[in-house]
């Protein structure tokens, strides 16, 4: 499995399906520049209790591209922290 790398990029999301392990939807993402496949959660907010981020409800939205920012929280695991529409 390659790393998810950090930083803001542009990717094309390929699908998404329920995270089978968390309160998430699954994006399936390919790096546009390099062609790397990725994953990434978006998990439900505690106080609205949807899977937005960004404005963007990954309940519904289409695939396509997307300008996307990935960072490392304080134990340093992934943070899908940004998304547009590219």
């Amino acid at each position: 499995k390659e790393d998810v790398p950090s930083g803001e990029y542009i990717a094309s999301l390929d699908f998404k399906i329920w995270a089978k392990d968390a309160t998430g939807v699954s994006c399936y993402f390919t790096k546009v520049d390099s062609g790397q496949k990725i994953l990434l959660t978006v998990y439900r907010t505690h106080d609205t209790r949807e899977y937005i981020l960004d404005g963007v409800d990954f309940r519904s939205c289409p695939t396509g591209k997307y300008l996307i920012t990935v960072e490392l929280n304080s134990k340093g695991n992934i943070k899908f922290s940004k998304v547009k529409s590219a």
